[in-house]
């Protein structure tokens, strides 16, 4: 299992779930809060089975505009 923290611009609550709804589908996913006000998304994933290029990817596919942090 991985954590990664990625952040995220999203502008409104639709965002926000579209955001969790594109990275929950992925599998491997284990969970995902995202956080409005910090602009922030955190997930626990297991790296066997997804990769943080491919979470990262499933944020900007939503329509944002996403960069891992460390």
């Amino acid at each position: 299992m991985a954590n990664i923290e990625v952040a995220a611009d999203m502008h409104c609550r639709s965002c926000e779930q579209r955001v969790a709804r594109a990275v929950r589908s992925l599998n491997g996913i284990r969970s995902v809060a995202t956080d409005l006000s910090e602009q922030r998304v955190v997930a626990e994933f297991d790296d066997d089975l997804v990769t943080e290029a491919e979470i990262r990817a499933a944020v900007e596919g939503a329509g944002t505009h996403g960069s891992l942090d460390r």
